[in-house]
């Protein structure tokens, strides 16, 4: 089962010893692909997008494009460049950025650089929702006395 706790999504798995899994942290490892988190988890296709529509009520590929946005953000809050950032989250070609950035964000790459730039260093938008209308954060909310997502 795949479910939000505290701030963190994880994947858990009665069968097997040493989960629940930082699911961050392998959606990077996975270079944001579906197929790819799909085999480290050891799940079929079909069975990772249950999973996620069950525990976050999203798919698992806009999960995976908002993770990479995060990502992005958090390395251009760092003092990367634009194309370092864009390269080390797998964005290399600039139309794919453009379109990640413009669907999530609402504005240009270079917009997003300067903004993150003039908010200083050591900043982040870590933990405040991604400004589009249909993050996680506004799609998933608490069950009353639970404190999770379930």
């Amino acid at each position: 089962m795949i479910r939000e706790i505290g701030d963190h999504v994880v994947y858990e798995d009665s069968r097997r010893v040493g989960y629940p899994v930082d699911m961050e942290a392998l959606a990077k490892e996975a270079n944001y692909r579906v197929d790819r988190l799909g085999e480290l988890l050891g799940l079929s296709s079909r069975t990772l997008q249950r999973y996620f529509i069950t525990g976050l009520g999203v798919k698992p590929k806009y999960w995976l494009r908002e993770q990479r946005m995060r990502n992005l953000y958090q390395l251009l809050s760092e003092g990367r460049t634009l194309d370092e950032a864009a390269a080390r989250v797998g964005l290399q070609r600039y139309d794919y950025l453009a379109r990640e950035v413009q669907f999530f964000e609402g504005i240009t790459p270079e917009e997003l650089f300067l903004e993150t730039e003039s908010k200083g260093e050591g900043s982040s938008k870590e933990g405040s929702s991604l400004n589009h209308p249909r993050s996680v954060e506004t799609m998933v909310s608490p069950s009353p006395g639970t404190g999770s997502a379930f």
